[in-house]
């Protein structure tokens, strides 16, 4: 559930705060989140109440950043998928708290504190995020202790670190673990689909590469999602002035005889999609070719190993 993000709700000041460092606070908050959705397209952002109606102190409102910012930053404001209060994510996720679970801050200068937000953030495997006007929560992670009493009367205590970002910057340190956690809630061909974009940015796929997934066994499926993920990854890494990525073992391109077969319609472009994975069981085959100018694999057939021309 990493595409789901929770505001800590003692992140944002309780007293009167300078006009000026408040809509600054509200300036990097939103370029944490705006560079959070870079990452993960889809992600949601999950308040105590409506982030609109927000008191930075005692004298300034996110409402009122909105009345004099440009245009851009409100709209890009606005775009954020906001939900609240803390209840509707188990509103929409169901409720993932197999009794009733506590997290407190663990140390100094919180310690003892209760962490609703932070909180959920574990309990979802979602990712935690903060308003930046207290320098003691411009952390990567913060330690709580957590304390659960199960329905059985069993009570169970344990500390763990929570995934956390005050800043735009503190993205690029989570950027593998966030991609990984989206990754895990691919269960099916159609979330795959529907969330190729997010999970795969280096691959683009033929519209009827949908019909070829939507066609697989789940045996099959699964190896194919994980071959996919590791091809992005290594066309991610790729320098285009080279002439292939360090792909996986077992990528090679056809025989000069065979690529006949693949000349499938990229667009108005016809193409050779003559480089190909494997999977099983059986001959499975899953072409595909190297775009320079894109950075991406272009994949445009899943399925058997063919013995003829495709109609692509």
């Amino acid at each position: 559930m990493a595409q789901i993000a929770f505001l800590n709700e003692h992140s944002h000041p309780p007293v009167a705060t300078h006009t000026a460092v408040a809509a600054a606070g509200v300036e990097t908050f939103l370029d944490l989140m705006l560079e959070l959705r870079r990452v993960l397209p889809r992600v949601s952002l999950v308040a105590s109440a409506s982030i609109l109606t927000l008191q930075l102190g005692d004298n300034y409102s996110i409402s009122q950043w909105m009345n004099e910012t440009g245009r851009d930053r409100k709209r890009a404001m606005l775009s954020l998928i906001q939900l609240a209060p803390f209840r509707a994510a188990r509103d929409m996720l169901g409720d993932r708290d197999p009794g009733v679970t506590v997290y407190e801050f663990d140390g100094a200068p919180f310690d003892g504190l209760i962490l609703e937000g932070i909180g959920l953030a574990d309990l979802y495997q979602g990712f935690a995020v903060s308003f930046n006007f207290k320098e003691q929560w411009r952390m990567q992670s913060v330690p709580v202790r957590v304390r659960q009493l199960l329905d059985s009367d069993e009570e169970r205590n344990w500390k763990a670190f929570v995934k956390h970002a005050t800043s735009k910057d503190d993205i690029a340190i989570h950027q593998e673990w966030l991609l990984a956690q989206a990754r895990q809630d691919i269960r099916d061909a159609k979330v795959f689909w529907m969330n190729r974009n997010d999970v795969c940015g280096h691959l683009r796929f033929l519209p009827k590469v949908e019909g070829d997934l939507a066609s697989l066994q789940a045996v099959e499926f699964i190896q194919i999602v994980a071959w996919l993920f590791n091809v992005n990854d290594a066309v991610a890494k790729w320098d285009p002035g080279t002439p292939t990525p360090i792909f996986p073992p077992h990528i090679t391109n056809e025989a000069a005889g065979r690529r006949e077969y693949f000349w499938f319609n990229d667009g108005a472009v016809k193409r050779c999609f003559s480089w190909h994975g494997r999977y099983t069981p059986g001959k499975g085959r899953i072409h595909f070719w190297l775009s320079a100018s894109e950075k991406k694999a272009v994949i445009g057939y899943i399925g058997p190993k063919v013995d003829r021309a495709l109609d692509r």
